[in-house]
């Protein structure tokens, strides 16, 4: 796991809400509900696809806040200069909506609540050492 020195610069930035968004989706009702309405209990037909437009204009607009929040841990010096912030951003959303969807299919196949630092940790050690996430080393987004 990332160091306890490392969590605890990256938890100043953005660590807390990402554990937060999977701990909430544990402990809040109405979260969950919603999450479950979004994931796979409702066809966009008629009316709701309004709903599904609304959905897509956020997830769209939240690349750019993740990209953001990027930056910023990368000018503070807590991830690589050279990270690909829209490659990083896309693979955080799709863990993030994995680990959820996976655990409102079956809550009991592992404690989403327990286990989200550790989550959150991979993601983190993910950025900072997988090659892939890499542009040249002068590139910074």
């Amino acid at each position: 796991l990332i160091n306890e020195s490392a969590w605890e610069e990256m938890t100043c930035l953005f660590a807390l809400s990402l554990v937060y968004v999977l701990e909430a989706t544990v402990t809040e009702e109405r979260r969950r509900l919603m999450m479950e309405i979004i994931y796979h209990k409702c066809e966009f037909v008629g009316e709701m696809t309004v709903v599904q437009q609304a959905q897509r204009q956020l997830s769209l607009a939240s690349y750019e806040r993740i990209e953001q929040t990027l930056k910023e841990c990368i000018a503070a010096k807590l991830l690589p200069a050279n990270l690909l912030t829209r490659r990083a951003a896309v693979l955080m959303r799709s863990y993030l909506s994995g680990l959820m969807e996976n655990w409102l299919f079956a809550p009991d196949s592992f404690d989403l609540h327990a286990e989200a630092r550790d989550y959150v940790a991979i993601l983190l050690e993910m950025y900072q050492f997988c090659p892939t996430l890499r542009g040249p080393e002068s590139l910074s987004a």
